[in-house]
């Protein structure tokens, strides 16, 4: 999130173990002695050193104005839990963006809605994932007020990908949604 030289701080682990195979420093004609003996744990600490990472800013040139700061390479897809429904039922759209990188860095995607339909609450939470790979979910409650087959217009997702040095904009699929007159 910034640049310069920044230094990552050194990792320090604390174990507690059962050595095996050591010569101990009991009686052998004990046999108490090393069966006690190797039941009593040892603790050893390992810490490496504390390094320093060069981070360059991202460039200016080619940033699209949707750019929220997401670097890495994300696919993004979007979905509606009903394909037909009435005016005045609510329902969810849900876009996923997926991929390695910074995904928690995204913010809700923007859509122009189709006329007619209210907007009521937009969530997003991030999933991390091994490896650097996460998701990051944006549910959309919406409401139709008027009967048609409406189109909701397809989401954006802008980026940085560090290996192309470029930044990519990928889109979903438009959503096609059946809206019946309601009876209230």
């Amino acid at each position: 999130l910034k640049e310069g030289e920044l230094p990552i701080d050194y990792l320090s682990i604390k174990a507690n173990y059962y050595p095996r195979g050591e010569q101990l420093d009991v009686d052998p004609n004990d046999p108490f002695g090393q069966f006690f003996r190797q039941l009593s744990p040892q603790v050893a600490e390992q810490r490496n050193e504390a390094i320093k990472v060069k981070v360059i800013a991202l460039p200016d040139v080619g940033k699209p104005q949707g750019f929220t700061g997401g670097v890495g390479d994300f696919n993004i897809s979007a979905t509606s839990d009903r394909a037909e429904l009435k005016t005045g039922e609510a329902m969810n759209v849900t876009v996923k963006i997926e991929g390695r990188g910074n995904v928690s860095a995204f913010e809700a995607p923007q859509v122009e809605w189709p006329d007619g339909f209210d907007l009521y609450e937009t969530k997003g939470r991030s999933k991390p994932g091994r490896g650097g790979i996460g998701e990051k979910l944006f549910e959309y409650l919406v409401i139709p007020r008027k009967a048609g087959v409406v189109e909701v217009p397809a989401f954006e997702l802008n980026y940085f990908d560090p290996e192309s040095k470029k930044y990519i904009s990928k889109k979903t699929n438009p959503i096609r949604i059946n809206i019946l007159q309601g009876d209230g």
